[in-house]
């Protein structure tokens, strides 16, 4: 995944600040534009997206304020399939399964309505004999 970042040095705390457009603003707690700001950028880029430092890397503009970050990220790729797994086969699989439950349960039902009408014309045949 590529990133554009505009870092803003000598911030309190690191934090994600807002986005505009695709880039994304960043604080960051150190003090000049230096290999200091590229280092603290890249464990809390890795920390913001749960994935290991070593995994994200700075592609352009290490010396200056935007940045292009690049976050190779596995977890991301094997998210993104088990996300289509269950869009695609899991939950149509369980939709057809209450679909089918939903059809038999009518079927139950229809069948008892049908016993129950049986019984009722029986008892009323057999009313007089049994008064």
């Amino acid at each position: 995944m590529i990133v554009k970042v505009r870092v803003i040095p000598n911030a309190e705390d690191n934090e994600v600040v807002n986005r505009i457009g695709s880039v994304l603003r960043v604080r960051v707690t150190a003090r000049a534009m230096d290999e200091k700001v590229n280092a603290t950028l890249k464990d809390y880029l890795a920390e913001f997206f749960e994935v290991p430092s070593r995994k994200v890397n700075i592609l352009r503009g290490a010396n200056g304020i935007e940045k292009t970050v690049e976050i190779v990220a596995e977890e991301l790729k094997k998210t993104r399939r088990r996300v289509n797994a269950l869009k695609y086969i899991l939950i149509p699989a369980l939709r057809e399964t209450i679909r089918y439950i939903r059809m038999r349960l009518d079927e139950l039902e229809r069948g008892n309505l049908v016993r129950l009408m049986k019984v009722k014309d029986i008892v009323r045949k057999h009313e007089g004999v049994w008064q």
